[in-house]
């Protein structure tokens, strides 16, 4: 997992290198879906909690 996501950071750098506007427009998506991945995710999580108690 941790491989990929090495590789995938270097292609992403590689793309910065090319064009700057497009690669922080992609950056700024990336990490607000990936900030709703995870409160998504610590919501279902807390869910199964409540449900289970």
């Amino acid at each position: 997992m941790k491989e990929a996501f090495f590789y995938f950071m270097k292609i992403l750098l590689i793309l910065f290198k090319n064009n700057k506007e497009f690669y922080l427009k992609y950056l700024e998506r990336l990490f607000f879906s990936l900030l709703f991945l995870k409160s998504k995710l610590n919501f279902e999580m807390f869910l199964n909690d409540s449900v289970h108690r």
